[in-house]
């Protein structure tokens, strides 16, 4: 049987036997359930205490509540509401979930008023994901209006095949797909991620805005022979601010190739040729920057340098060595 029916037996047998070892919560509940229905109704109080010996910094608002329905044929359907769900710095506003599921079909929508992480903002997210036999298909929305103008329409679909089907245990196919981040649009090419032990293979993966790109294609496994790259284009290095923790509002252009190898055995290597221009840190001008490392096949080892010049100064110039075999780095 395939991975989705398999769960699904799992998940209404666990559900069932539950439901059947729960008293009915109110007659107004157990008048409405049909024969051989099974209903669970969870909804928290105070749930600090629970929270700080389960999972520290995990916090659940009061009055979430938890809501199951499992019908005499094996199709349940679930609901999950919260106004607030928080762990650490990270949390999610005005959660509201909804599961179906008919056979081995399942179907969520996941929507929110936020979702804070870090320096990490997402405004109306929503979530859909379709699974029926094997496969999974998603798509993700977010909408920052006002708040520099952040947005995202991404999908994807993910399959797991049978042994006999694919060589691979993961296949993700992203479909076109757009962006908009601090203002600027960038589109997703349609790509595919394959991944199985020690060998990952990405084809034509891409992210472009007018003459800004980043392509990433080949294959990592544990042999030095197969190489994955990656070519940028006057790249603006800006957009991965919302994803650093810290604000340090870097920005620049990065032009230039990268080929990484053996990643997943004993030989790694990551060889580069960049240029960054334009750059400045924290508002700071940071002048120039090139990045360079080389394998020296002699030493076994990688070689780096990183040279930065400001107007007429080297601020910083760095260069040393990484030995792979024994992950040690000399600066």
């Amino acid at each position: 049987p395939d991975i989705l029916s398999f769960s699904s037996c799992i998940a209404q047998s666990a559900i069932r036997n539950t439901l059947d070892n729960l008293p009915r919560k109110t007659k107004e509940r157990s008048t409405k359930s049909k024969e051989g229905e099974g209903t669970l109704s969870v909804q928290t109080l105070d749930m600090k205490p629970v929270c700080e010996f389960l999972i520290p910094g995990l916090y659940v608002e009061n009055d979430s509540r938890m809501d199951i329905i499992l019908d005499n044929k094996g199709m349940f359907e679930g609901s999950l509401t919260s106004e607030l769900i928080a762990y650490n710095d990270n949390y999610l506003k005005s959660l509201n979930g909804k599961l179906f599921s008919a056979d081995s079909t399942f179907t969520v929508l996941i929507d929110a008023a936020a979702i804070e992480s870090g320096s990490l903002s997402m405004t109306s997210p929503s979530l859909i994901a379709k699974a029926e036999d094997n496969i999974i298909s998603l798509n993700y929305r977010f909408d920052n209006e006002g708040r520099e103008a952040s947005r995202a329409d991404l999908n994807a679909m993910v399959s797991f095949p049978n042994r006999n089907e694919s060589a691979y245990t993961l296949l993700l196919h992203i479909l076109p797909s757009e962006t908009t981040i601090r203002g600027k649009d960038w589109s997703l090419n349609p790509s595919s991620i394959y991944f199985k032990d020690k060998t990952l293979q990405i084809n034509g993966f891409g992210l472009t805005s007018g003459e800004q790109a980043m392509t990433i294609d080949g294959k990592l496994t544990d042999r030095k022979t197969d190489t994955l790259n990656f070519v940028l284009n006057d790249f603006d290095i800006g957009i991965l601010n919302p994803f650093i923790t810290k604000p340090l509002d870097i920005q620049g252009r990065f032009t230039g190739k990268g080929r990484a190898y053996a990643l997943f055995g004993e030989e790694k290597g990551i060889l580069l040729d960049l240029k960054g221009d334009n750059l400045s840190i924290y508002g700071h001008d940071a002048g120039t920057m090139n990045i360079l490392s080389k394998w020296d096949e002699n030493k076994e080892q990688l070689n780096i340098l990183i040279d930065n010049k400001l107007e007429e100064r080297s601020p910083l110039n760095i260069v040393g060595s990484w030995d792979p075999s024994t992950s040690r780095l000399d600066l």
